[in-house]
């Protein structure tokens, strides 16, 4: 009996363990962004002291695009080298990002990766439609990608600063 329950506790031990790592597991931005067809960056802003305006939601949109050979590609490319984002403890719902008022959107093909300064990334695309994490605690690594990618856009405008996905304030991206 008590070796029965060592094996059944064993058994449920290691499940746990490989449940933990398969969630952990970095996976790479290059399966998602391919080096094979244009990039596009699309930052988005909401106003948040006028959300509807006739009925639509005020917000801008600046969109930039870069071919494969070009500087800023590779540039963009290089900056998602050097991070990873990896599945979540809910990973296999259907839940939504939780978004504030700014976010950013990398468009590659069918693929497209929306960050919006949380710890949550959402990645569509042909073989991926789920929400992932980046970074293993708080949102400083999204956003640290995110000022990473704006460099190369040249937007000259103070760092984008979330609590919780909305604006505090102070020298916020605007």
């Amino acid at each position: 009996m008590k070796k029965k329950l060592f094996l059944s506790a064993m058994i449920l031990t290691l499940a746990i363990a490989i449940a933990i790592l398969l969630i952990m597991w970095p996976l790479s931005f290059s399966s998602v962004i391919s080096d094979e067809v244009e990039l596009r960056v699309v930052i988005v802003d909401i106003n948040n002291e006028v959300l509807y305006e006739n009925g639509q939601v005020n917000q801008s949109t600046r969109e930039y695009t870069f071919n494969p050979d070009s500087a800023e590609f590779a540039q963009v490319q290089q900056i998602l080298s050097r991070h990873s984002f990896h599945s979540r403890l809910w990973a296999f719902s259907d839940s939504n990002l939780l978004l504030g008022d700014r976010y950013l959107e990398l468009h590659s093909g069918e693929n497209r990766i929306t960050v919006g300064g949380t710890n949550e990334i959402k990645v569509d695309g042909a073989s991926r439609n789920r929400v992932y994490r980046i970074g293993y605690s708080g949102n400083d690594t999204a956003l640290a990608m995110m000022d990473e990618i704006k460099s190369v856009l040249d937007v000259s405008e103070p760092t984008w600063e979330w609590n919780m996905g909305v604006s505090s304030g102070g020298s916020t991206y605007r």
